[in-house]
C-alpha cells in the first residue's frame, strides 16, 4: 500500500480528428482501423477507464489529520472576563482506520477499473462489428453493379440479334423496341445501384467521422463459403464475449464493496496530541486525546445487507446475460444457416439452371425456334438470380461477422 498519494499513469487518448486523404482502394483492415481510431464512443469508454484509475488513487490514500484549536475559560465573569485566565490548546488529531478499510477500498476500486475495461472492450467489439458490416454492404453494392453491367452487355447483344432477324425479315420491328426496353431498364437499375453504392460508401465513411466520400472502392469480394459449424460447438465459446467475461470482475467488485461495508462496522480510533497554554501562569502542558464512536445506533447493518443482496443480484444478472447472449447466438446462427442454404442453392442449382435456360433460348431465338419474349424472360431471370446470389453472400458474411463478434473467435477455428 502506498504511504503517500501517488499519481496514476494517465494514457493519452488514442485517435485523432485528422482528415484522411482520399484513396482509390480501401482495404478491410484500413476501414476497421479508421473506425477504431476515430470512434467517439470508444474514446469515451477509454476516458472512463482513466477516470476509474483516479478513483483508485483516491481509495488508496489515508485520511488527513485534523488541526484542532481549543480556547477555554475566556469572556466569562470576574477574573475570567477577558483572556487573562484562558487556556489555549493546539493539537493534531489523526484518524486510525481498523479492519483493513483502506486495503478493501482499493481492492473495490481496482475491480471497478477492471469492469470499466470490459466495457471498453464491449464498445470496441460493437464498433468493429459496425465497421465490418458496413464494409460488406459496400462490397455487395459493388458486386451488384458488376452484375448489372453484365446485364446491359447481354441486353445489347440481344438487341443486335433482333436487328439481324429484322434485316432478314424473320421478325417484326416491334421486337426491337421490346429489346430496347429491357436494356433501358437495366441502365436504370444500374443508376439506382450506383446511388445506393454511394450511400453505402458515405455511411461507412461516416463511421470514422468523415462527411465526404474519401475512397472510391473497397478491396476484396464476397466469399463463397457456406460452412456453418454446429450451434452447440459455437455456444461453447460464448464466455469469450465481454458481456459475459465482465461478470467475473463485476461479482468480485460487488463482493469487495461488501467487504468495505463490513469493515465500516469495525471501530476506528482518533488520536490527538497537542500543547495547552495557560494564559494566567504562562505555563504549558501536553494534551492527549483518544476517541472512538460508540456502535449503539448505527452498526452499518443496512448497508451490509444491501451489499450482500447486490452480490446475489450480480450472479443472477450474469446468468441472465448468458441466457440473452445464448439467444442472440442462436438467432445469428439461424440467419447464418439460412444464408448458407440460399448461397448453396443459388450457386449450385438455381444459377446453373438459369444460365442453361438463357443459353438455350438465346440459341433457339437465333434459329427462330423461340420468340423474343422467351429470351427476355430467361435473361431477366438469370440476372435476378445473380443479384440474389450477391445478396445471399452478403447476408452470409454479415451473419458470420455477427456470430464471430458474439463469441470472440473466428468461425474458421471452430
Amino acid at each position: 500500500m502506498p504511504r503517500r498519494e501517488w499519481q496514476p499513469e494517465i494514457e493519452p487518448i488514442a485517435g485523432s480528428s485528422a482528415i484522411h486523404p482520399k484513396v482509390g482502394l480501401l482495404s478491410l483492415n484500413e476501414a476497421v482501423g479508421r473506425v477504431v481510431h476515430h470512434s467517439p464512443a470508444l474514446k469515451a469508454a477509454f476516458v472512463e477507464v482513466q477516470a476509474k484509475r483516479g478513483e483508485e488513487l483516491q481509495a488508496s490514500v489515508k485520511p488527513n489529520p485534523d488541526l484542532k484549536i481549543d480556547i477555554e475559560d475566556f469572556l466569562g465573569a470576574g477574573r475570567r472576563s477577558g483572556f487573562e485566565s484562558s487556556q489555549e490548546t493546539v493539537s493534531i488529531v489523526q484518524l486510525f482506520e481498523f479492519g483493513d478499510k483502506r486495503v478493501k477500498r482499493l481492492r473495490a476500486a481496482s475491480l471497478d477499473t477492471a469492469v470499466s475495461g470490459w466495457e471498453l472492450e464491449t464498445t470496441r467489439v460493437k464498433v468493429i462489428l459496425m465497421a465490418v458490416q458496413a464494409y460488406v454492404d459496400v462490397q455487395a453494392a459493388q458486386e451488384r453493379i458488376v452484375v448489372l453491367n453484365k446485364a446491359i452487355v447481354l441486353s445489347e447483344k440481344t438487341e443486335e440479334a433482333v436487328r439481324k432477324r429484322i434485316n432478314v425479315g424473320n421478325t417484326s420491328p416491334i421486337e426491337l423496341d421490346r429489346a430496347k426496353v429491357s436494356t433501358a431498364r437495366a441502365r436504370a437499375a444500374i443508376k439506382s445501384e450506383e446511388a445506393r453504392f454511394n450511400a453505402r460508401r458515405l455511411r461507412l465513411s461516416a463511421l470514422w467521422g468523415s462527411t465526404r466520400l474519401d475512397f472510391d472502392r473497397v478491396a476484396g469480394k464476397l466469399g463463397n463459403g457456406v460452412r456453418v459449424p454446429p450451434t452447440e460447438r459455437v455456444l461453447a465459446y460464448i464466455d469469450n464475449n465481454p458481456l459475459i467475461a465482465r461478470w467475473s470482475d463485476e461479482i468480485g467488485r460487488r463482493s469487495a464493496v461488501l467487504d468495505v461495508e463490513v469493515a465500516k462496522s469495525v471501530r476506528d480510533f482518533s488520536v490527538g496530541a497537542g500543547v495547552r497554554h495557560y494564559a494566567d501562569t504562562d505555563d504549558a502542558a501536553v494534551v492527549v486525546s483518544i476517541s472512538t464512536p460508540l456502535k449503539i445506533f448505527d452498526t452499518n447493518a443496512g448497508a451490509i445487507t444491501a451489499a450482500e443482496q447486490r452480490v446475489t443480484k450480480a450472479e443472477y444478472e450474469r446468468d441472465a446475460a448468458r441466457v440473452e447472449l445464448t439467444g442472440s447466438v442462436a438467432e445469428a446462427m439461424s440467419m447464418l444457416s439460412v444464408a448458407a442454404a440460399q448461397v448453396r442453392s443459388l450457386a449450385q442449382e438455381v444459377l446453373p439452371a438459369a444460365e442453361s435456360a438463357y443459353e438455350k433460348t438465346r440459341k433457339g431465338y437465333e434459329e427462330a425456334r423461340f420468340d423474343l419474349l422467351n429470351v427476355l424472360d430467361t435473361q431477366r431471370t438469370l440476372f435476378e438470380v445473380r443479384l440474389d446470389l450477391v445478396n445471399a453472400r452478403a447476408d452470409f458474411e454479415k451473419a458470420k461477422v455477427q456470430v464471430e463478434a458474439l463469441i470472440g473467435r473466428p468461425l474458421t477455428e471452430i
